[in-house]
């Protein structure tokens, strides 16, 4: 009986067993117009210059080695809608960004008007203060004065305008009843 090696262990193996008892390798036989494939071990024409099973250029076997694998055109598919996400996503990011930069713009108009409300409603506060002193008092209030507001408990504290630099004035306050936010940087405006 002929013993025949195993192509991937190199174990004796009978001609009779169809697989290599050792790592289950299916045994290819050569014959005198055959060869064995070096790369895949198939069993290929001898003439063969690239492997029909694993597509092995058989001259020169190592470009293969580091060559791409060629291209899926079920996976190319998914490479263009990838991108196609890719490009989406990187526009409504930059819409996002300009978006922000034109809010951050805008925010200055509603900072701006927030104050003003903010600075109405001190005003509004301290008419209402100032009248409720004159009401209580044998001496009206016919100037602003905060201090005596705040120590008789008409005000908790001395409201402050939000601008930096500007304060309340009123004057004629048991006639007329205005008070003026001035000074600073703006004068937001009068309350009567």
């Amino acid at each position: 009986m002929a013993q025949l090696r195993c192509p991937t262990c190199d174990r004796e193996i009978s001609s009779w067993e169809p697989v290599c008892g050792n790592c289950g390798t299916r045994q290819k036989k050569e014959g005198a117009d055959t060869k064995n494939c070096p790369f895949c071990r198939e069993v290929i024409p001898a003439t063969a210059k690239i492997c029909g099973i694993c597509n092995t250029n058989l001259e020169n076997p190592f470009p293969a080695l580091v060559a791409k694998s060629p291209k899926n055109p079920i996976f190319s598919c998914f490479e263009s809608a990838a991108r196609i996400f890719i490009a989406v996503f990187a526009i409504l990011f930059l819409i996002g960004v300009i978006a922000g930069i034109m809010e951050g713009v805008s925010h200055g108009g509603k900072k701006e008007h927030a104050r003003k409300k903010h600075c109405y409603a001190n005003m509004r506060v301290l008419l209402g203060a100032v009248e409720m002193y004159n009401m209580d008092s044998s001496i009206l209030m016919t100037d602003l004065d905060e201090k005596i507001l705040v120590e008789k408990g008409y005000l908790k504290s001395d409201p402050n305008c939000p601008e930096s630099g500007n304060r309340y004035v009123g004057s004629r306050l048991e006639k007329d009843g205005k008070i003026i936010c001035v000074g600073g940087t703006k004068a937001h405006g009068t309350v009567d």
